[in-house]
């Protein structure tokens, strides 16, 4: 499977809230997808994400997108048979990321 990317300058639209179309497969969507309002993201990556130009980084780009990320270093893997599953909880997320809001 190809992976899907959306283009950086889309990206950091999307974080500040502006409106942004995104391509969508025709065979599962009539038309593109089109975000008007600010949309809750969260992803998870192994590394920072840089912007990188002619095999460079650009510290430009990549700090601007850096200021749009509340960051969450997880560092602790449980093992298989510590880990449980739970109902999906919004409360509880939202309790996450404020609490790590107010720890910094």
């Amino acid at each position: 499977m190809v992976p899907q990317i959306i283009a950086w300058h889309d990206l950091l639209l999307l974080l500040e809230g502006q409106q942004v179309n995104l391509p969508a497969p025709k065979s599962h969507f009539a038309k593109d997808v089109t975000f008007k309002s600010d949309t809750p993201i969260f992803c998870t990556t192994k590394q920072p994400l840089n912007y990188v130009k002619n095999g460079c980084v650009d510290d430009r780009e990549t700090e601007m997108m850096s200021a749009r990320w509340k960051v969450l270093n997880l560092t602790h893997q449980m093992s298989e048979d510590k880990q449980r599953e739970v109902l999906p909880c919004s409360r509880c997320f939202a309790q996450l990321i404020l609490q790590n809001d107010h720890e910094n």
